[in-house]
């Protein structure tokens, strides 16, 4: 995971007291990379509001940037854009005419469209081999604006309509439900226990 010119720290969130350990790497000129959080694991900096699949494909694109497999890396970026156009109804083929149709009917504005198009671009980089290796840093960049654009679309939207209902006195949201407990049998117990589907 980690080569003998790289900087392992382990350090304290000034905020919440909570460990943290960040890696650098010496670039062999006596110049350190910027720090990158391995742990806890970055990708929770994705809102919870952002659907599990699309949770799932940032989750192994950070995995790929961790195990410095950053070709790798841009290309499960472009996969998560991919996710996250089929996710809100963008069935244009190739991607770039999809997330063109996502920012018409209005989920994308012209920077984020703008942040996609790079990051799509990235991504062909690492699928199609031209010789062109993917970089460490704009590797790291993509991952955090794939990030971005998904709290944009997911999170932010709901926050804000939390932030407008407090402020007119209006009732909160009501958390998603849940869904309903299945019986499922125990076959040594002889008693059904509820499992959450």
């Amino acid at each position: 995971m980690w080569g003998p010119g790289d900087l392992v720290t382990l350090a304290q969130c000034t905020e919440c007291g909570r460990a943290l350990v960040v890696t650098q790497s010496d670039d062999l000129e006596g110049r350190w990379s910027d720090a990158v959080r391995v742990y806890p694991p970055a990708g929770d900096q994705l809102s919870w509001s952002v659907p599990s699949k699309l949770r799932d494909e940032c989750e192994e694109a950070r995995r790929c940037f961790v195990a410095k497999a950053y070709t790798a890396t841009a290309v499960m970026v472009r996969r998560v854009l991919e996710g996250l156009c089929l996710d809100q109804g963008a069935t244009a083929k190739p991607l770039i005419n999809a997330l063109k149709q996502l920012a018409a009917d209005g989920k994308l504005d012209g920077r984020l469209l703008e942040w996609a198009q790079e990051l799509r671009g990235l991504g062909n980089q690492g699928a199609h081999h031209a010789g062109t290796a993917v970089q460490k840093q704009d590797a790291h960049d993509a991952l955090l604006l794939a990030e971005a654009i998904l709290n944009y679309i997911y999170a932010l939207p709901i926050q804000f309509e939390a932030f407008r209902r407090r402020r007119a006195g209006e009732p909160p949201l009501l958390p998603p439900s849940l869904p309903s407990p299945r019986a499922t049998a125990v076959p040594d117990a002889g008693v059904s226990h509820g499992q959450q589907g």
